[in-house]
């Protein structure tokens, strides 16, 4: 593991400082967006293209880099997104922000595929899962990073816009100048929707419904305490405070879903996560500390559902469907990342900012009734295979990382498997 760390951890670097200035970006432009006037249904628009850039990069990313290489691939996204940034503070208009949001999810989604690709290359089964984890960590913490350096300047300036393009800028240095060899990049399967729900019906609705949640969290938690009147600093902090309870409760949350079954883990969360954001929408006009705690505590249940709810889709796949769908599943996040931050922009226009937090209890409240619903049709799974981390916005390249490990896990519990059921036949 120590060699792994040598040869990649000029990577991590690079994936810190890009978390950092994406983790920056959105709440500026979120804090920006209320400052020039934008109502709360235009910045939705604004902030749900950035999440359809990451779906359309997820497509065309891997071609480009099987055709130009992996540095060029990085060196031009990385140009690409730093200038969409310094465009947007020049022109301050929705249109052009929506365009340039798009450009932005495009371009980190590249960056994604060239790093999450590395790394899959780089790891072995024996050090891919942790390598995994590390990665993971680093995104959240980058991103939590990057909304306290909201506190550097004023949103109103230009300052702000240009740390933002700096950092993202920097982060090709460390890629550039890597002594690291470029990897092949495989095309990656596909499996049908309907065969993928098949294979994992609440993986499927559970990830659709978790994208629209976590995209608003992401997305419009800046606009929300703007608009509610928090000041440059606490906007920060509500921001920021999600990311930091995820990457409390991520590892406890994952070892403690390999003992029991994922589906009733995930609806305890969803149920604890709904609680905690109806806990939010009573104590956001009044006390402004308790709705920071709530708000930790609802990303520590939230986030880690993203991987909770892959891991029991593959806990039902077989080995040679598992790389399919881990990339279905991502795309499946994807689509509903896209429509949460349009929905909650329409109705905090139309019934008032608590409806922030009333959309994240509904849907947390909807996720835990379709897993009820589930495991009436489904018994759970004996033999569940080792919880990884897979970080959020993740593309089909760090969903094929994962999947390399599953699969490995699912041919070692293979026999196990089928001798478990042979005695239950016998005993039936």
């Amino acid at each position: 593991m120590k060699a792994l760390l040598k040869s990649t951890w000029i990577l991590l670097f690079a994936v810190t400082l890009m978390m950092m200035g994406n983790g920056l970006q959105g709440p500026l432009l979120g804090v920006r967006a209320v400052t020039e006037g934008f109502n709360s249904t235009v910045t939705g628009f604004i902030m749900s293209g950035y999440f359809a850039g990451l779906l359309f990069g997820s497509y065309i990313a891997p071609k480009l880099v099987r055709q130009v290489g992996h540095i060029r691939v990085f060196a031009a996204f990385a140009s690409i997104a730093s200038t969409c940034i310094l465009t947007q503070a020049a022109f301050i208009e929705p249109v052009t922000w929506i365009f340039m949001r798009f450009l932005t999810g495009m371009c980190m989604s590249g960056l994604y595929v060239v790093v999450e690709s590395w790394f899959n290359d780089k790891a072995d089964n024996n050090t891919r899962g942790t390598l995994l984890a590390i990665y993971s960590t680093l995104q959240l913490t980058g991103v939590a990073l990057g909304q306290l350096l909201l506190n550097l300047a004023s949103p109103s300036g230009y300052d702000l816009f240009l740390l933002t393009s700096v950092l993202i800028s920097l982060s090709l240095v460390p890629v550039a100048l890597a002594n690291i060899s470029a990897p092949r990049v495989e095309q990656t399967e596909s499996v049908g929707w309907g065969d993928l729900y098949k294979i994992s019906p609440f993986g499927v609705i559970g990830l659709f419904l978790l994208g629209m949640v976590q995209s608003v969290l992401f997305g419009m938690s800046a606009v929300f305490a703007s608009l509610i009147g928090l000041s440059v600093v606490a906007v920060s902090l509500f921001a920021s405070m999600p990311f930091i309870g995820g990457i409390l409760l991520l590892f406890p949350l994952g070892s403690l879903s390999d003992k029991l079954d994922r589906r009733k883990i995930v609806i305890v969360t969803s149920v604890g996560s709904a609680i905690f954001a109806l806990a939010g929408f009573v104590v956001f006009e009044n006390n402004f500390y308790t709705l920071f705690l709530v708000t930790t505590i609802y990303g520590g249940l939230s986030y880690p559902m993203y991987s909770l709810l892959i891991a029991h889709a593959n806990d039902n796949a077989r080995p040679e469907q598992m790389l399919s769908v881990c990339s279905g599943l991502v795309m499946i996040f994807g689509l509903g990342a896209t429509i949460g931050p349009l929905v909650v922009g329409f109705t905090m226009d139309w019934y008032g900012y608590g409806s922030f937090f009333m959309f994240l209890a509904i849907i947390h409240t909807c996720i835990a009734i379709f897993g009820i619903y589930r495991t009436t049709k489904r018994a759970s799974v004996e033999e569940r295979l080792d919880y990884v981390p897979l970080p959020m916005r993740a593309t089909p390249i760090a969903a094929k990382t994962l999947a390399k490990d599953m699969a490995r896990q699912s041919r070692k519990l293979g026999p196990r498997r089928f001798r478990r059921r042979r005695k239950r036949k016998r005993s039936a």
